[in-house]
């Protein structure tokens, strides 16, 4: 369609004003393209819908590489050395403190843990892990504690932990001179019985609500003999003969 210019103003014709968004009166977008030559008219409104949509997808676009991110975010390790029982096989981590039901799954907890549980159960059991340096998570604890505690707090415990640890040695070495003490009168021998000639041996029996205990074995019987002035069930009785025939027939 040829139009007529005049003084390089433009009336837009009724045919192609009902064919676009261009109102009757605002602005409109009028541009220049050197490829073709032809000057483009837009209406501005359009202009702002498509920056609008633009904009909005974009944000779109961001909330989602967001959220992406964030359901990305790895699982916190936890110990789970409890459940150990639970899996059909278990490999543990060298801490003590991971199970899982393969090895491989193992090295891959450890990659992601990185020494944290060494930290979290270091005053409660003595772990072993490559990650860390025992003594520098110690130093890192005591660290903290005296920044959030005060100073005397931190004293009283740690007096009181050093008496914790006299004590569990204390009781070690204890128990150390109880069992040695147990081994010695376990390998003492028993005092063995005379039994001679003039042995007399009688059958006895207990009365009503009594029992007779054993003086070899300690067993208590309803009835036994008098071998001597001494009480022995019937197997200790019989046992007893037995030696002293042997005995007597060297």
């Amino acid at each position: 369609m040829k139009y007529k210019l005049s003084k390089y103003r433009l009336t837009i014709p009724q045919e192609i004003r009902e064919h676009t968004n261009i109102t009757r009166d605002g602005y409109i977008d009028i541009s220049f393209d050197d490829t073709t030559g032809n000057i483009i008219i837009s209406s501005i409104k359009n202009i702002e819908i498509k920056e609008e949509q633009k904009i909005k997808q974009e944000n779109k676009q961001k909330e989602t590489k967001v959220n992406q991110v964030k359901s990305k975010k790895p699982r916190k390790i936890e110990a789970n050395y409890m459940d150990a029982d639970k899996l059909y096989k278990a490999y543990y981590s060298p801490c003590g403190l991971l199970v899982r039901t393969k090895n491989s799954y193992v090295k891959s907890a450890c990659e992601r843990c990185q020494g944290k549980l060494v930290k979290e159960y270091e005053d409660r059991i003595d772990v072993q892990c490559g990650y860390v340096d025992k003594k520098a998570i110690r130093d890192e604890i005591v660290y903290e504690i005296t920044k959030r505690v005060h100073p005397e707090i931190e004293n009283v415990k740690k007096q009181r932990k050093e008496e914790m640890e006299t004590v569990t040695n204390n009781i070690k070495e204890a128990v150390k001179v109880i069992d040695k003490k147990v081994k010695k009168l376990n390998k003492k021998d028993k005092p063995k019985r005379r039994t001679a000639d003039n042995t007399t041996i009688k059958p006895i029996r207990a009365g009503n609500d009594m029992l007779l205990k054993c003086k070899e074995c300690g067993q208590l019987v309803k009835s036994g003999f008098y071998v001597d002035k001494d009480i022995l069930c019937k197997e200790c009785t019989v046992d007893d003969f037995k030696k002293y025939m042997k005995k007597r027939g060297k």
